[in-house]
């Protein structure tokens, strides 16, 4: 039996088969890494294994990523749908570009993965199951089912870009002002002051406007 430390009071490395993990455990350590910063190595220091050993559990870095994007997406505290559809895509969008702020690198690999995904459904239920959510709430407004699906992407997109540029009113450089004059100036300055969920939701109401023109 190997005692648990050395003589000097340090740890003592144990010694015999390594740990066991699970698939759930890998994703869960994915998560906890980061999206920008996941690679294999970093997944196995914190599970404590070597890093061939993750590849009982997935194929590569690019599974780790597409399992990890679905836990995320699992756990989210999605809003009911209770009112009206432009209120519930609302929420919808809104909910997703928290998800993405909290979780940096997820917009991003949302915004490159999205279109060329659908073939990883099996891979990520709770992810489609999201769009598809989105996609329903946005057909109750009546529109043809094309412009529903273009109506649904463009929310999806907005969110994206929201989350990725990291819209904050503290961060703007002065020298966005340069150039611009007049009544224009003092709404730029006005927007760059609001909140960020403030300026997504006037974006959402616009975008809903023009749908209903």
């Amino acid at each position: 039996m190997t005692s648990e430390q050395t003589r000097d009071g340090k740890p003592r490395r144990r010694v015999g088969r390594p740990p066991q993990i699970t698939r759930e455990q890998v994703v869960e350590a994915a998560v906890r890494v980061g999206i920008d910063q996941l690679s294999m190595v970093g997944v196995a220091e914190a599970l404590g294994v070597n890093h061939s050993t993750l590849y009982n559990h997935v194929a590569g870095r690019e599974e780790m990523v597409v399992l990890a994007v679905d836990s995320i997406f699992a756990n989210a505290p999605w809003p009911e749908i209770t009112g009206s559809w432009e209120d519930d895509a609302t929420a919808l969008v809104v909910e997703l570009w928290r998800l993405l702020r909290s979780h940096p690198g997820l917009a991003d690999e949302l915004a490159g993965r999205y279109r060329v995904s659908e073939a990883l459904e099996e891979l990520q239920p709770h992810l489609w199951a999201f769009v598809e959510r989105l996609r329903t709430t946005v057909a109750r407004s009546g529109l043809d089912p094309i412009d529903v699906i273009a109506l649904a992407d463009i929310l999806l997109e907005i969110s994206y870009a929201h989350g990725a540029a990291g819209w904050r009113s503290d961060d703007h450089d002065p020298q966005t002002l340069r150039g611009v004059g007049g009544t224009l100036r003092d709404a730029l300055a006005a927007s760059l002051s609001l909140p960020p969920e403030e300026m997504l939701r006037r974006k959402l109401a616009l975008v809903f406007r023009g749908a209903q023109a």
